[in-house]
């Protein structure tokens, strides 16, 4: 019987919430569900086939690495001293000329514009971003084409991001060229997911973001909580229009009011 997500990680506290394993599961029996300040799969055995597709893609498992199989897949060069940093070419201080992106992202809006111009020029289909401020519920992914606005998509988000919907259509559509973005962790699940299913590498467009301090959900929930009678409607963890770069903390009410959290002492 092959082993399940809930074995290799969730019991052993390795689970990053990513979503990866209930995209790529093919009967649909993983759910995620609010555990102690963080959302974690469950796994109904009474439908799972004990592929062990969930372990196998999952980026937190402990199953070993082949980074010469990786290195293959992504058409570059394996060494074993850049195992922990990656093979870089370059290094670049960036950011987007475009002033109106600029001032409303966070680190510089290249992101954003990358997408913009991909997708502009047909270059790529389509794009999975995070387009959501409210925190409801478990933050997702979703699917973005030309013409529509990235407005909702800048700015950071510092709880765990599902990817499920990303795998779902990555199965459904594989001959798409598809840009996606996520932290390492995301981008080292997608890309078990892609030597899982057999894709084709170059149909995808992987842009890594930098893990900064990512909390738990329940952080949402504190801050919620400090207003209980005020319902929120915009939530974002860096924006710099109180006090620039870095950012601060703006928590958006229904009743139109704005609160600013300070990230650093002054």
């Amino acid at each position: 019987m092959a082993e399940t997500i809930e074995n290799l990680t969730v019991n052993k506290g390795l689970c990053v919430s990513c979503g990866i394993c209930v995209g790529v599961c093919p009967v649909a029996c993983i759910s995620f569900h609010k555990d102690k300040g963080q959302y974690l799969p469950q796994i109904d055995n009474d439908k799972c086939v004990h592929c062990g597709g969930c372990a196998d893609v999952c980026p937190s498992s402990i199953k070993g690495e082949d980074y010469e199989k990786y290195a293959q897949l992504n058409g570059c060069e394996w060494r074993e001293e850049t195992v922990l940093y990656g093979a870089d070419i370059g290094c670049f201080s960036t950011y987007c000329k475009d002033l109106e992106i600029r001032e409303k992202a966070v680190s510089g809006g290249i992101v954003t514009l990358l997408v913009l111009r991909l997708l502009a020029e047909g270059l790529y289909d389509s794009a999975f971003l995070v387009g959501e401020n409210r925190y409801e519920g478990q933050v997702e992914s979703g699917r973005y084409t030309a013409g529509m606005l990235l407005d909702g998509t800048q700015k950071s988000r510092y709880v765990p991001v599902s990817h499920a919907e990303t795998i779902r259509y990555m199965k459904k559509h594989p001959e798409e060229k598809l840009i996606i973005t996520g932290t390492s962790c995301a981008v080292h699940g997608i890309l078990r997911v892609i030597d899982r299913l057999q894709l084709e590498r170059s149909n995808y467009l992987l842009l890594g973001l930098f893990c900064d301090r990512c909390e738990r959900d329940s952080i949402v929930d504190y801050f919620k909580g400090r207003r209980p009678k005020k319902r929120v409607t915009g939530f974002y963890f860096r924006t710099k229009e109180q006090a620039g770069w870095p950012g601060n903390v703006k928590i958006e009410y229904e009743d139109g009011s704005a609160e600013f959290f300070r990230l650093r002492k002054e």
